[in-house]
């Protein structure tokens, strides 16, 4: 599985927290436009974007090369990703996520869970 890593913030964080939850994923970060072109050519399997509002900035692009139908933003400011949802999103399609994210220093917890979901990096 390979899990292209776009956003404005923190990407070599998200990084670090995939491959310490499963280091034979392959990962690269790129800028948001390198990435969605990734995976509309079918280079990587999932997306995900990190930004500080969860309102949009993180998967501008992914959703305009791949479309809003195979994207889901699954926390923002006030809304913790469920796992529920999250397994609901792949297994409807989705393969473009981002989540909001809280300076690393400060806490980020519930992204952190959110990312680690083992239904999206074992994509069933």
């Amino acid at each position: 599985m390979k899990i292209v890593i776009g956003g404005q913030v923190e990407k070599k964080e998200i990084e670090k927290m995939i491959k310490e939850f499963d280091p034979s994923i392959e990962t690269v970060v790129k800028s948001d436009l390198e990435a969605a072109m990734a995976m509309k050519t079918g280079q990587a399997d999932y997306y995900f974007g990190a930004c500080h509002t969860g309102g949009g900035g993180a998967l501008a692009m992914a959703i305009a090369m791949i479309g809003r139908d195979k994207c889901e933003t699954v926390s923002m400011p006030g809304k913790k990703p469920k796992e529920e949802n999250v397994v609901k999103a792949v297994e409807n399609g989705k393969k473009g996520f981002r989540v909001y994210w809280r300076s690393y220093r400060y806490s980020c917890t519930h992204d952190s869970e959110c990312i680690k979901s083992k239904r999206i990096m074992r994509g069933s």
